[in-house]
């Protein structure tokens, strides 16, 4: 008889925790948004395994990489002409955006510190130039990087901590 109520307690307690689990089951919604969908939510836009997002801003080059930094993002860097292609679609009409393009050491480096290689197809720059992107131009401009404009995050989407407000 001491095993029947040992067995007895331990079948009470599973259907205890059952019933816990059920109960809080019931309360989770059937489709919770995703990380994704939180982000998109708030301007991000996605495209090829990574989300953009256009600041509504102006800052010079510099300012408008450190906030890039502080959302845990980089300026844009442009690997491929498709992605040229969206990026200038996030663009009005006659907007234009930095992008993680600049000058180290008198050779155009994008801000992971690869070299620019060809997208733009400029000669060496000046000292502190930066890039932007025009819409209405199917290239990338050669600017001060003290002039402000818009700019734009690049976030891989496999690193998403949503901390956004």
């Amino acid at each position: 008889t001491a095993y029947a109520i040992v067995a007895l307690l331990f079948f009470s307690f599973l259907l205890v925790i059952l019933m816990i689990t059920l109960r809080a089951a019931a309360s989770i919604p059937t489709n919770p948004p995703s990380n994704l969908e939180q982000v998109l939510e708030h301007g991000w836009t996605y495209f090829n395994y990574s989300l953009y997002h256009l600041s509504k801003e102006r800052e010079p080059w510099t300012e408008a990489r450190v906030a890039c930094q502080h959302k845990n993002a980089e300026l844009v860097i442009i690997n491929s002409i498709e992605e040229q292609e969206f990026i200038q679609s996030l663009l009005t009409k006659s907007s234009s955006a930095w992008v993680g393009l600049t000058t180290m050491y008198s050779k155009w480096q994008w801000v992971d510190g690869t070299p620019e290689t060809g997208i733009s197809s400029t000669n060496d720059p000046p000292l502190s130039q930066c890039k932007n992107i025009l819409k209405s131009e199917m290239r990338l401009m050669t600017e001060q990087c003290s002039n402000p404009h818009l700019w734009i995050f690049k976030l891989w989407a496999k690193y998403i901590v949503c901390t956004f407000h």
